[in-house]
């Protein structure tokens, strides 16, 4: 753990302080990934705008950056995943949303990305039941490295794109 970073509990493979004085939002911020993302920026000194749909997982995730000395106020869409379509819908609405904002911001100097990780190992998973949580053991197989990615992998690559 380095003692370098403002926050003591989370280390991170990118320079301290390489996002001080930077707001950033993270949406889906209140668990899995996007919890890991807020996190590590918020260590890296950025101020982290965190949503989601639970109040109480965004009030949690807030807290845990707060107390660690942070700033906080508040799957692939291009190719089906069984028994997400929702989820793949949603990603697809926020592919457009990204590109959109990209265009419209650019000219203020707001930088607009999106990262879109298949399967990955996260608190999400915890959560489904019936079919689905039968079939969680077994999606590694539909993965080349035949391993379910972590957050923090995704959490460094989207940090990378800022």
């Amino acid at each position: 753990m380095s003692n370098s970073s403002p926050n003591a509990h989370y280390r991170s493979v990118f320079q301290p302080g390489l996002f001080s004085g930077q707001l950033v939002w993270v949406t889906g911020g209140g668990s899995g990934i996007g919890r890991c993302v807020a996190h590590e920026l918020a260590a890296l000194g950025a101020k982290v705008v965190i949503s989601g749909r639970t109040q109480t997982k965004l009030d949690a995730v807030a807290e845990e950056i707060t107390t660690d000395g942070g700033q906080c106020v508040a799957a692939d869409f291009r190719n089906g995943m069984p028994g997400m379509g929702h989820s793949g819908a949603a990603r697809a609405g926020m592919a457009n949303l990204t590109a959109t904002a990209a265009f419209e911001w650019a000219h203020a100097g707001v930088r607009v990305n999106a990262v879109a990780p298949g399967w990955i190992a996260s608190s999400g998973m915890d959560t489904y039941g019936g079919a689905m949580k039968s079939l969680i053991p077994k999606l590694k197989q539909h993965v080349p490295l035949r391993r379910m990615g972590e957050e923090s992998e995704v959490s460094a690559a989207i940090v990378f794109l800022l």
